[in-house]
C-alpha cells in the first residue's frame, strides 16, 4: 500500500504535515486497509480547498478538531501549506465560518 494514497479528489489538498500515523484505523482486512484522516487534517484540507460547499463542513468539523482557536488553526494551516501565499485574514475567516 502506498502510505499517502488518497482518492483523486483529495490528493491535491494533501497537507505537507499529513502523517499516516495520525490516521484512525477504520478497516483492516487482508486485502484492504482503510485509514481515516484526523479531523484536524480534514479541516485544513477543506480550508485549503476553499469551496463554498466546504463552509458547512468546516462548521461541523470544528467541534471535533483539537484547535483551541481560529488563530491556532491558521498557524496549523500555514505549516500544512507552506508554499501558499500567507493570508493575514485567515484566522478571521475561519472564525466567521465556524
Amino acid at each position: 500500500m502506498a502510505p499517502k494514497w488518497l482518492n483523486d479528489r483529495s490528493r491535491p489538498f494533501l497537507p505537507a504535515t499529513f502523517d499516516v500515523d495520525d490516521c484512525e484505523l477504520l478497516l483492516d482486512d487482508p486485502r484492504l486497509l482503510v485509514l481515516g484522516a484526523s479531523f484536524d487534517q480534514v479541516f485544513l484540507m477543506k480550508v485549503h480547498a476553499g469551496r463554498a460547499t466546504d463552509a458547512d463542513h468546516l462548521e461541523a468539523l470544528w467541534p471535533r478538531c483539537s484547535f483551541e482557536t481560529p488563530d491556532e488553526a491558521a498557524v496549523a494551516y500555514r505549516a500544512a501549506y507552506p508554499h501558499e501565499h500567507p493570508d493575514p485574514h485567515l484566522a478571521e475567516w475561519i472564525a466567521s465560518v465556524i
